[in-house]
């Protein structure tokens, strides 16, 4: 089933008269499985998606014109979250209750699992120079990065990072990671980790150190951009530590964030059910999800330059057309 809805952007803050006309479409396709709550979401290389199903316990394709497949996951209430596609044609994706990285082919088949060392909790998954980076927390509290080859050997780089909780990580333009830090230790912060001969991690303190720092890419003016659903903001970061943050509508709680093809970043407001795009000046708009109550959650972007969300309590997946 589909919905279409053209939209029309409200004003936030220092919002250009031309981005505040732009309309969008938003046409949402209802996942097949009831109470699935689809969570992160990626596009593979053959112009599919993927995305995972957090109580449905399955990761599922889809079709831009929004045809799915669903496949169970091998081990029982696994909670799987995050999701990236590798380029050799595999999706890698976290199993935060099953304690494993799970691996499977763009063109769908049995899904692989592989168990994350000191029986860890996984957060945060993407690739980087040939290889799947994740990043999982070992009891009690301890973050820590590894990688995992297309064989599925792991190597652990350990970050001695106490009380602390990576929730997303991403390759820089500089070329090292980047992670979104919560930490009840030292407080929240933007990390960069240069994994070469070990791990060096430098923080950049938040200014809130409770902001909640949840999603992190790559803008097109090459510097890091991220959420803080707990102050409503959306920052910018540059690979030397320069950080400025721009305001979102309160009560919005913005959870993923993608660079668009448009050059604008897009982000998923969960508490206000809308779906925003910032310019790289900080203007910004956001547009209503047609399903009320929906829980917008991840975001990915195509190379068409359309836009997909997940629906967390919508059970759908939202189609962007710009």
């Amino acid at each position: 089933m589909t919905h279409n809805r053209t939209v029309l952007g409200a004003c936030l803050v220092f919002c250009s008269a031309v981005a505040a006309a732009q309309p969008i479409t938003i046409t949402e396709f209802r996942v097949p499985t009831l109470s699935a709550a689809p969570a992160a979401i990626t596009p593979a290389a053959d112009g599919n998606l993927w995305f995972t199903e957090q109580n449905a316990n399955k990761v599922a394709g889809m079709t831009p014109a929004g045809a799915f497949t669903e496949y169970v996951i091998p081990t029982a209430a696994s909670a799987p979250e995050a999701i990236t596609a590798a380029a050799d044609g595999y999706l890698w994706f976290t199993e935060f209750n099953g304690r494993k990285i799970g691996r499977i082919s763009q063109y769908g088949g049995t899904i692989t699992e592989f168990a994350v060392p000191f029986e860890g909790f996984p957060t945060a998954i993407t690739r980087h120079a040939g290889k799947v980076w994740f990043a999982f927390n070992q009891q009690p509290d301890l973050a820590q990065i590894g990688s995992i080859s297309p064989t599925g050997a792991i190597t652990i780089l350990s970050t001695g990072a106490a009380l602390t909780y990576v929730t997303a990580l991403t390759v820089g333009p500089d070329g090292n990671l980047w992670v979104t830090q919560i930490s009840s230790l030292r407080g929240d912060s933007v990390s960069k980790l240069m994994t070469a001969g070990g791990v060096t991690i430098t923080d950049f303190p938040l200014p809130n150190h409770s902001a909640a720092p949840a999603s992190i890419t790559v803008g097109p003016d090459n510097n890091l951009w991220f959420t803080e659903s707990n102050d409503d903001k959306i920052g910018r970061i540059s690979t030397t530590g320069v950080l400025v943050e721009f305001a979102v509508p309160a009560g919005s709680r913005p959870q993923q964030i993608v660079r668009g093809a448009d050059g604008d970043l897009w982000f998923t407001e969960l508490g206000t059910n809308r779906i925003g795009r910032m310019t790289v000046g900080g203007q910004a708009a956001d547009f209503p999800v047609p399903t009320i109550s929906s829980q917008p959650f991840g975001i990915a972007s195509d190379l068409l330059g359309h836009r997909y969300f997940t629906e967390l309590s919508g059970d759908k997946i939202g189609k962007i057309v710009p």
